[in-house]
């Protein structure tokens, strides 16, 4: 069941401004969002402008995305990746279904 209430913050405790019918003792899961934020259907280009305008980079003390190739050697990371199996043991789709899979019409003839 999922139900939207509203509540007021007092004295470290959440106050329902409306009865709830549950029984004494029930536990609940509350997700907290500020009153007041629109959650109505936006636009792609307002979704995209509010992600634009978020910052690259985040505190300084934080991993920075800049950092990100230079924690490993490039050639510890091709290691790494050539020592990936080229199939999966429990894998249903063989690298060798590829063509029969995205051409089957060349199958038949």
């Amino acid at each position: 069941m999922t139900m939207i209430l509203e509540a007021v913050y007092e004295q470290g405790v959440l106050r329902l401004t409306q009865p709830l019918n549950l029984p004494e003792g029930t536990r609940v899961e509350v997700t907290l969002v500020k009153s007041g934020t629109n959650f109505q259907q936006k636009k792609p280009a307002d979704i995209l402008a509010a992600i634009a305008s978020l910052p690259l980079e985040g505190e300084q003390d934080e991993f920075s995305g800049r950092d990100h190739d230079r924690k490993k050697k490039p050639a510890d990371i091709l290691a790494a990746i050539a020592s990936l199996p080229l199939e999966g043991e429990q894998d249903e789709f063989s690298g060798r279904d590829h063509d029969r899979i995205l051409y089957p019409e060349q199958d038949k003839q």
